[in-house]
């Protein structure tokens, strides 16, 4: 089993493709009331990603919670705008 700082590292590289990715679906999908849909496809996007990575990584539907939680907070950050230029 992959320890925590394994998991970690996976994120973290592939955390970058997921804030992309975030961000192109709010460009296709602006409109308010779409978050189900956008997770969704974010999650397919995401388990793509994983079953292409392989190897002895543990079960998306394993880690798929923690990726939802900072896919959350990566979230409710760019909508405060601490993210955006002055």
């Amino acid at each position: 089993m992959i320890n925590a700082i394994a998991i970690a590292k996976l994120l973290l590289t592939i955390g970058p493709a997921i804030i992309k990715f975030m961000l192109e679906l709010e460009k296709m999908f602006p409109e308010g009331g779409q978050g189900a849909l956008k997770l969704a496809a974010l999650r397919a996007y995401v388990e793509g990603l994983w079953g292409a990575l392989g190897g002895a990584l543990p079960k998306f539907e394993e880690v798929w919670p923690l990726i939802e939680k900072i896919v959350a907070f990566v979230k409710n950050t760019l909508k405060n705008g601490l993210f955006k230029k002055d």
